[in-house]
This record gives structure tokens, C-alpha cells and sequence, in this order.
């Protein structure tokens, strides 16, 4: 990376291909005649855009020929600050830029800059972990279902091993305890970790859900250089002469990763929380192939948040949905979490972007969504996709992504003017008044409220829309076709939920499962396995 001595943003020079869309780039560039240095084609931009040009965040020069056309491309990609104006500005530089310099402007959003970060995170996943001596023994609840979820594994040695850890301050470790794996960065999941009660412990997590958690400055570098070991999907690790742990991908939410306890005998799979199916990807199928090639005795700890509930993550299609109902208005998109915000803006971007109605739309996300957004661009970028969630990999594909720096995109607290045209706005309720939107302007909540709470006065208006697809949790149709698919091979033990509210359920369903309640000796489960 170079910063010029102008006071020019700092940029970059690489002949590596672009491969977003350059239709327009070799329109704009066949009337090219020359092409200047990279920093003196910086000063002509700046030039051309005079007093506007002063929020340009960075630059990069690609300079590569693309085959077989052996058409010579010339891009500059160009971060731009949320500024409307400007990007409108920079955009409609090109036919003067590519005369006067040669290349051709190609206009991104706020630079997320995630990769490095990434590079760094990935650095502490080789040390070793400490040894955990003994076989699995049994299970309980760490923590009641008020507290949020961690499950406590015990050996025949005498040791033990948490999974997850409850809300903040909530769990007391155990002087057996020797580890903590965490599946997701979710606070009544990785509460322990952040607010120190488990401090004593090495924690034991993916590299994107360490990444999350750095990125929403709920764990410092410094602790997750000194307490966490990275294991990521695909890989396994052993703890022990008698035991190992293997991670898989869980679709729920950015990092969210399964984990598999396996000694010599039985097997216990953690899920952690779980959206088993949507119309957009099939959990319950991987699930159900990884049980079955577990030897021996298996014992599946499976999600039941919402178990008796009924707001599960159904079959419908909330974006279209939402998308007809909004076609002429501002819409804003409530949610309680960034994760359930930036699950709705991902599918709405795709679905605008993918149709007819391609730029039609601006995009305001809530900086809740930052460290989430991070996290995912820098795995696509990487081609990383065995740290995105299955429900992301389903909705994009493999191929690369400019959602996350996108022309179109901006964040509320960095944002400065109203884009023009129709927006759509992801906030929380907090948020809401920073939103300019006029009456007419439809409201999507997503999550579990009755009805959505839509500020009164404003002339906005709810819509009757179905985004629990949005939640990323599973529906109990979903939970009942999982636990029905998979019971005949594993002991079902559903968790994260009352055990009244679960016995319930599996009673009225006719399910072979049990509730987390008590100890559980996994030495009755014996029966249940494979050759």
C-alpha cells in the first residue's frame, strides 16, 4: 500500500482480475488513448471532483487483461465515505476520468477492511490446548433456561467441559471444569466469556465467531491472543488419549459452529442454536448424515428454543413479500439484533439486486451490523465459505460478493444526507428516530412480537408480513421433522427451553426426546449407535 505525499487517499496497485461487473468498465474504456501512473491519475480524480473529492477512503488499482477477448481492463475500485453526493459525483466522473487518465472509476461503498484483521485472528489457532484426560460420562444444564444456555459434559475422570456459557455473569465454573467451547458470539451463549466469569478457562471457538466477537469489542485482542483457540469447521482437534473434538457449520448465525465431543465409545453432537430448515437451505439433512457416521453410542444435543412457541423460522419468502407490499414507499426493518437486521437487509439486497428493479434502492443499515458484515465479506473474499453460515451460502452461492461495500449501501451513524429516491432502512428500535422517512412508510418487524411497534403520529404503516425466516431459528415443524429424521439413530436430547414446555412437546408430537433436566448418564444411552 502506498499513502501519497499530496494528501491523496491511500492506494494500492495489483494486476490481480476483478471479477465483478465490467460491462460498463470496457464500455467506458474503449475510448481510452492513454493510461497515467497511479498516483498522477489520483490527482486528476481529485481534480474532476474539486471540494467533493475530500471523503475518498482508498483506491486500488487493477490493471489486467481478461481473456480470451484480451481486452486490457484499467479499473480503479474507489471507497467512498456515506455520502450520497459523492458517489453519485465519482460515478458520473467516468467518461471524464477514463479520457484524461485512462481508468475507469468503479465506485464501493465504506471499506469494511476485514481481511487483515482476519489474518490476524487466524494467527492464534495454533496453539496447543490443554490436556483433558477421561471419556464422556454425562451432561447437564450449567445454567437454568432463564440464564441462557451452557451445557457442562462430565468424564469418568473427573474433569469436565462447557458448552457455551450462559448470559453475562450468569454461570459459576467448576473446579473440574478444564474447557470452553463456544458455538456463536450471542450474549446468552458467550456471556460467560465476555463478562470474565469463565476468564480462567482457554475457550475454544471458530475463527469468524473470534472475529465477531473482536469486532463488537466484546472481547480485546489481548484476550483473544491469550485465551482463544480456534477450530473451524471440517476440523477436528484431540483434547486427549480418549477424546477429540470435531467442528461443523450450523446454519443460525455469522461463525455459528457445531461441535462434536467423540471418545472411543460414544459421541455427544452439540448444535448450539440452529435454524434446521428454511426455503433457503435444508439443515436437518448434513445433521442427519453426520449422526450416522458416528460409531458407537450417539447423543444429540439439539436446539428447542422454540418448542411450544410460533415464531420459528417458517417456509415463506419474507423479501418478496415485503418487497411488493413497500414497491413505492420507504421501508424500515425493525429488528431487536444486527443479526436479525442484516439476515433481512442480505435478502433483500439479493432479491433487489437480482431483478428488474437492480439500483432501484438505497440501503441504510444500523452500525449494529458492522462487526456481522466484517466477518461474512472478508470470508467471501477469502472464498472461505466453511465459515459462512449454511443459510448465507445457500442465499448467495459461491461466488464473490460486493454486498458489503456496495455503491448502494450506507451506515446510519456514519451517514451524511438522505439518499435520494426510495430507501430502506434497517434499525432498531432505538434508531428510530434517526430515520427521515415521510408518511406512507412501510414497517417489517422482525422477531417475536405480537404486533410490530410502529411509532404513532408518524403516518407510517405495519405490514402483515411473515419474516421469520429472518431469526434464523428453527419453527417447531421444523424441530418435529429433525427429531423424527434423526431419533432412530441418536438419543434426542433437546435443550434451551423449559423442560415442562419440552415434555410437552415431544408428548404431543409423539417424538423420541428427551429434555435437558438433571443429570444425564450417557452410559444409559448405550443402545442407541452405530457399527
Amino acid at each position: 500500500m502506498t499513502t501519497s505525499k499530496q494528501g491523496l487517499p491511500p492506494f494500492e496497485v495489483t494486476n490481480k482480475p476483478w471479477f465483478g461487473p465490467a460491462a460498463r468498465a470496457r464500455e467506458k474504456l474503449s475510448a481510452r488513448q492513454h493510461v497515467l501512473e497511479p498516483e498522477q491519475a489520483l490527482l486528476e480524480l481529485v481534480d474532476i471532483l474539486g471540494d467533493d473529492a475530500g471523503p475518498l477512503l482508498h483506491a486500488r488499482f487493477i490493471d489486467f487483461v481478461k481473456r480470451p477477448q484480451k481486452f486490457r481492463f484499467t479499473i480503479v475500485v474507489l471507497w467512498v465515505a456515506d455520502d450520497p453526493e459523492l458517489r453519485d459525483a465519482v460515478y458520473w466522473s467516468a467518461d471524464a476520468l477514463v479520457e484524461r487518465t485512462g481508468w475507469y472509476p468503479l465506485v464501493q461503498g465504506s471499506r469494511l477492511g476485514s481481511v487483515g484483521r482476519r489474518d490476524r485472528i487466524r494467527s492464534t489457532a495454533t496453539r496447543d490446548l490443554p490436556l483433558v484426560e477421561g471419556s464422556l460420562g454425562w451432561i447437564e444444564a450449567a445454567v437454568p433456561p432463564d440464564d441462557g444456555c451452557s451445557v457442562r459434559v462430565g468424564l469418568n475422570s473427573g474433569a469436565s467441559v462447557l458448552l457455551d456459557t450462559g448470559l453475562p455473569d450468569r454461570i459459576d465454573p467448576m473446579p473440574s471444569d478444564r474447557l470452553v467451547i463456544v458455538t456463536h458470539s450471542h450474549l446468552d451463549h458467550a456471556g460467560g466469556l465476555v463478562s470474565g466469569r469463565t476468564r480462567a478457562l482457554p475457550a475454544l471457538m471458530s475463527s469468524a465467531t473470534a472475529q465477531v466477537l473482536l469486532e463488537q469489542r466484546r472481547l480485546s485482542r489481548s484476550e483473544v491472543q491469550e485465551r482463544v483457540v480456534c477450530l473451524d469447521p471440517g476440523n477436528l482437534v484431540q483434547l486427549g488419549p480418549d477424546l477429540e473434538v470435531e467442528a461443523f457449520a450450523v446454519p443460525h448465525s455469522p461463525g455459528s459452529t457445531g461441535f462434536l465431543l467423540r471418545d472411543r465409545r460414544r459421541s455427544v453432537v452439540f448444535t448450539g442454536d440452529i435454524s434446521l430448515s428454511t426455503a433457503r437451505h435444508d439443515g436437518i439433512g448434513p445433521l442427519e448424515r453426520l449422526v450416522a457416521m458416528q460409531p458407537g453410542a450417539v447423543t444429540l444435543l439439539l436446539d428447542a428454543t422454540m418448542a411450544g412457541r410460533e415464531a420459528g423460522a417458517s417456509k415463506a419468502n419474507p423479501a418478496q413479500a415485503v418487497l411488493v407490499a413497500s414497491e413505492s414507499t420507504d421501508l424500515v426493518v425493525l429488528g431487536d439484533s444486527g443479526d436479525h437486521l442484516f439476515y433481512a437487509y442480505l435478502d433483500l439486497f439479493h432479491t433487489i439486486q437480482k431483478s428488474d428493479k437492480r439500483h432501484s434502492r438505497s440501503f441504510v443499515l444500523s452500525g449494529s451490523v458492522r462487526p456481522l458484515a466484517a466477518t461474512v465479506h472478508s470470508s467471501f473474499i477469502r472464498r472461505e465459505l466453511d465459515q459462512v453460515d449454511p443459510i448465507l451460502a445457500g442465499q448467495f452461492g459461491k461466488s464473490m460478493s460486493a454486498w458489503g461495500e456496495s455503491r448502494w449501501l450506507y451506515w446510519l451513524d456514519r451517514l451524511r444526507s438522505r439518499p435520494a429516491g426510495s430507501t430502506i432502512w434497517f434499525v432498531t428500535p432505538g434508531e428510530l428516530g434517526l430515520v427521515p422517512a415521510g408518511p406512507g412508510t412501510a414497517v417489517a418487524y422482525v422477531g417475536r412480537a405480537e404486533e410490530p411497534p410502529v411509532p404513532g403520529g408518524l403516518g407510517w404503516r405495519a405490514l402483515d408480513a411473515d419474516t421469520t425466516p429472518w431469526t434464523s431459528h428453527s419453527s417447531e415443524d421444523a424441530l418435529i421433522e429433525g427429531v423424527r429424521r434423526i431419533q432412530a439413530q441418536a438419543n434426542v436430547v433437546l435443550f434451551h427451553n423449559y423442560s415442562k414446555r419440552i415434555k410437552k412437546f415431544t408428548g404431543s408430537n409423539n417424538l423420541s426426546a428427551q429434555a435437558l433436566s438433571g443429570r444425564i448418564d450417557l452410559g444409559t444411552v448405550s443402545g442407541i449407535g452405530h457399527d
